[in-house]
């Protein structure tokens, strides 16, 4: 489906698209996000360190894999400069894939796998 024509249609014609099987899970997340629907997670200071932290990397370790300067990281950190648009996305992907980004940058990864959340369990009746 062309951009226009997924960006084109309304909530509701989405869902009814998506439960009939005509537009995959990922059309109708990047409809929301081409309507501003849905947006990159912003990072401030704080989350880059915690995240840095996380994945047990240093600033100079961090500016490497985002290709910056150690000296971007540490102004991130201390919220003396803003995170561009683009360095977020790159920081969101990072958190959500952790260690799983370098299997996404192995040039011999030809196929991927992307694994559904478990089903939620209800509780037991009357439990």
């Amino acid at each position: 489906m062309r951009l226009s024509a997924l960006k084109s249609l309304t909530t509701e014609e989405c869902r009814r698209r998506l439960a009939a099987g005509q537009i995959t899970r990922f059309q109708s997340m990047f409809r929301d996000y081409l309507n501003g629907e849905i947006s990159w997670p912003q990072y401030c200071g704080p989350d880059v360190a915690s995240l840095r932290e996380r994945l047990n990397l240093t600033q100079e370790a961090l500016a490497a894999l985002l290709k910056v300067s150690p000296k971007t990281v540490f102004r991130w950190e201390a919220e003396a400069e803003t995170i561009q648009p683009n360095y977020c996305i790159a920081l969101c992907m990072l958190d959500k894939l952790g260690e799983g980004v370098f299997t996404l940058m192995d040039e011999h990864q030809k196929h991927f796998t992307l694994e559904a959340a478990p089903e939620r369990q209800s509780p037991p009746a009357g439990g």
